[in-house]
């Protein structure tokens, strides 16, 4: 049987913060007050600290032997295990009520501490000097993700940034490469990084994959298919389990990237081995230096129950029954795109029984027919007369629309309940580059407005 001991000096003392390191032990009553403890916490004394000078305590944290509260001021150190306090960090405000909502926080990572008084603070020198805590305000986020633990966000500064909440965010040095897809896989995620930018192309060989499990803090790097060190990859996909990645383009002259790539990947064992995964995808051609077959740039890849699509740069969409193994046409009923202008599909958005696909040039939007395998025109009621989307994504029945401003018509994000026949503005009046989920709350970047985020709550159309 397990025995406990009352320790005497906190009874009838409520306490809502404990910590103990070595010989020193901190318990915070919930009426604000410090006992200490220099025996381990066998026994314990309240702690004199000058909360006229410090302010009332909120939190604290025990960082490589200094004692860190969180206080109504801002910032008090003790040095000497709890006997003394120094205020360090001032807020510009002082809260009125530390008992309540505004609560001074503190909390810390192996490399970071963020300190909430007033505003959020960062440390990455655990606590010896402090900056305000980024928050992606006047960014351009062009590509968010989101993992069980944290939710990333990319930006056109060629910054890659996390966050576990919504708030506060930190960088992650990510070599100067960006984000450019993403995908899941249980409880792995995969990361395709790339040199260049969205809005730039990609000289030399670009696209590195890495991977980050639910519970780490660290990037695994995945390898290349072989042989492949001249090829530009630009998406990544998993189909059922099976992890899929497509090439933009090839290395030509100097390094100027050629209108073709070396097509699909896919491999079952998270990139460990990766085979060619083109049958049924028509080959343009042979690459010169090479001398192996070459394939339209993959635009796009998408799931959709247990079919997987693909659109290729020549204005073809294909779909898969087998993970991307073999590969029949997809095309018919897309007739509105121009195959030979850069306005072909490339984007979908699915929920529930409907498949959506549209295009970021073009003002178009179609339905797909699982019964006929052909494609529909939508008449996207409610969007802007010469609507130019830049992401499409279906949730819980809903589906949501980011729009970028074209001409005089102001961008922003919709949302559809009847398949995208109609679509009403959610208020959010911006230039959109994209949207992402996490959990129920709806994330949106602006063309250099910031991100933004909206609760939706259970989400499901009626």
């Amino acid at each position: 049987a397990v025995t406990w001991t009352e320790i005497t000096d906190l009874t009838n003392v409520v306490t809502s913060r404990l910590a103990i390191v070595g010989e020193i032990a901190l318990a915070l009553a919930s009426a604000g007050v410090f006992y200490r403890s220099a025996d381990g916490g066998v026994t314990f004394t309240a702690v004199a600290f000058d909360t006229d000078a410090l302010g009332a305590v909120g939190d604290f944290v025990i960082r490589d032997g200094d004692i860190l509260v969180a206080t109504t001021k801002g910032l008090a150190r003790s040095v000497d295990g709890g006997v003394s306090f120094v205020l360090e960090v001032e807020a510009s405000s002082t809260f009125t009520d530390p008992l309540f909502n505004e609560t001074p926080r503190i909390a810390e990572t192996s490399d970071r501490i963020m300190l909430s008084a007033d505003e959020l603070h960062l440390s990455t020198d655990g606590g010896n000097t402090w900056g305000e805590a980024p928050k992606l305000i006047d960014a351009t986020p062009f590509a968010v993700a989101a993992t069980r633990d944290y939710l990333f966000a990319s930006t056109l500064d060629g910054k890659l940034h996390a966050s576990s909440g919504s708030s506060s965010w930190f960088e992650i040095d990510s070599q100067g490469y960006m984000m450019r897809d993403f995908a899941s896989n249980k409880d792995t995620h995969y990361f395709l990084l790339r040199a260049s930018g969205p809005d730039s192309v990609a000289y030399f060989a670009d696209g590195e994959v890495v991977s980050l499990k639910d519970g780490d803090n660290e990037f695994g790097y995945v390898e290349r298919p072989a042989d492949n060190y001249t090829t530009t990859f630009g998406e990544l996909h998993v189909h059922d389990g099976v992890l899929l990645l497509g090439s933009e383009s090839i290395s030509g002259t100097n390094g100027a990237p050629t209108p073709y790539g070396r097509g699909l990947y896919r491999s079952t064992d998270g990139g460990a081995h990766w085979e060619a995964a083109n049958e049924g995808i028509a080959s343009v051609g042979v690459d010169p230096y090479s001398y192996e077959k070459v394939y339209p740039a993959i635009v796009e890849l998408h799931s959709f129950g247990d079919q997987l699509f693909v659109s290729l740069g020549d204005g073809t969409v294909m779909r898969s029954s087998d993970a991307g193994a073999t590969w029949s046409d997809a095309t018919t009923g897309l007739d509105g795109f121009d195959p030979q202008a850069p306005n072909g599909t490339d984007l979908f958005g699915s929920t529930g029984s409907t498949l959506l696909s549209a295009s970021t040039q073009a003002s178009l939007l179609f339905g797909f027919d699982a019964e006929s395998g052909s494609w529909h025109s939508v008449p996207g009621v409610g969007l802007p007369a010469h609507f130019h989307l830049s992401a499409i994504m279906g949730h819980g029945g809903v589906f949501f629309a980011s729009v970028r401003s074209a001409e005089d018509e102001v961008g922003g994000v919709y949302f559809s309940l009847d398949g995208g026949t109609s679509w009403q503005n959610l208020g959010l009046g911006y230039s959109m580059r994209t949207i992402g989920l996490k959990d129920d709350a709806l994330f949106a970047g602006t063309d250099g407005d910031g991100l933004w985020s909206l609760d939706l709550g259970p989400c499901e159309s009626k």
